[in-house]
């Protein structure tokens, strides 16, 4: 039996869950035009977000029903850092691909593929892209502010 590297493992069970997550889609009878939404990798078209530093682009996946909820899939370059910020809703973030260290006030942390951080609503956090060499990608999901 071939050994799998521990970096490929989680690529491989999210395709699993994936594959796995389409042959449901199948069995229940979803069609053409349903709610239903895949995201091919290769196919993602990734644009500049004055949102984001330059060294970073972003591909909407996701509008939610309530204004200001999204998930973005999130290229940072090589050693690229995002500063400070906070969002008006709460978000999530996992590290897909590369690492990103995440600093959120006392808090920091390097997160690795499969790693996920949750941030509350309006909580100042950094980002910076942990690899000298290669690109991070990232899944950010933000929900709706609650009003507060």
């Amino acid at each position: 039996m071939r050994r799998v590297p521990p970096g490929r493992i989680l690529p491989l069970l999210a395709a699993a869950a994936l594959s796995a997550s389409a042959a449901y889609a199948l069995r229940i009878g979803v069609k053409p035009g349903s709610a239903v939404q895949f995201t091919i990798p290769e196919e993602v078209s990734w644009s500049p977000d004055p949102v984001w530093p330059p060294c970073a682009a972003t591909a909407l996946l996701r509008e939610g029903p309530a204004a200001g909820s999204e998930l973005r899939l999130l290229r940072l370059k090589a050693r690229c850092g995002v500063p400070e910020r906070a969002w008006a809703g709460p978000a999530s973030i996992v590290v897909v691909k590369g690492r990103l260290a995440v600093r959120a006030g006392d808090l920091k942390t390097t997160l690795r593929p499969g790693g996920s951080a949750f941030l509350p609503a309006r909580t100042p956090h950094s980002l910076r892209s942990g690899t000298l060499l290669r690109d991070t990608w990232l899944l950010v999901s933000v929900e709706a502010a609650d009003g507060r």
